[in-house]
C-alpha cells in the first residue's frame, strides 16, 4: 500500500483546527489501545470499524510534538527521534508545525482518508 503524501499534505494544509475538530478527519483508535483499555463494556464510547487501526496499518498522529506524522501501528515498540517509546514506527512527518499551519496542535490518532491510499492491503 502506498500513500499519496503530496495529496495528503495539500489536503491537511487546506484544513483548519476547527475543521478537524468538527470531523474533517475521523478520530481513530489503535488495536493496541482497544486491547488494553476497552476490554470491558463499561466504556461508553462507540468505536466503529472504520475508526480501528489494525497492526501494520498507517495512521496520522502527533508523534514528535506539534506535528502531524504518518506512523504504522506495530506490536513492537520503537523509539522516536525524541527518545519516546511507542507501539508504532514513524513513517513520515507531513506537517512539522501544526500551530503555524492549522492554528493549534492536533492531538490523538486520525484515520488517513481512503483517497490518499492506493487500495492495496498492508
Amino acid at each position: 500500500m502506498k500513500i499519496d503524501y503530496i495529496g495528503l499534505k495539500k489536503f491537511l494544509e487546506s484544513l483548519s483546527y476547527k475543521a478537524i475538530i468538527e470531523g474533517a478527519l475521523v478520530e481513530a483508535y489503535g488495536r493496541d489501545d482497544i486491547e488494553k483499555f476497552y476490554k470491558t463494556n463499561k466504556d461508553k464510547r462507540n468505536i466503529t470499524l472504520d475508526q480501528v487501526i489494525e497492526y501494520g496499518h498507517p495512521f496520522l498522529v502527533d508523534a514528535l510534538g506539534n506535528d502531524l506524522s504518518v506512523c504504522i501501528l506495530t506490536k513492537r515498540k520503537y523509539k522516536l527521534p525524541t527518545g519516546r517509546l511507542v507501539q508504532a514506527k514513524l513513517d513520515k512527518t507531513i506537517i512539522e508545525d501544526c500551530r503555524k499551519t492549522l492554528g493549534s496542535p492536533i492531538n490523538g490518532y486520525y484515520v488517513i482518508p481512503d483517497r490518499f491510499l492506493d487500495g492495496a492491503e498492508y
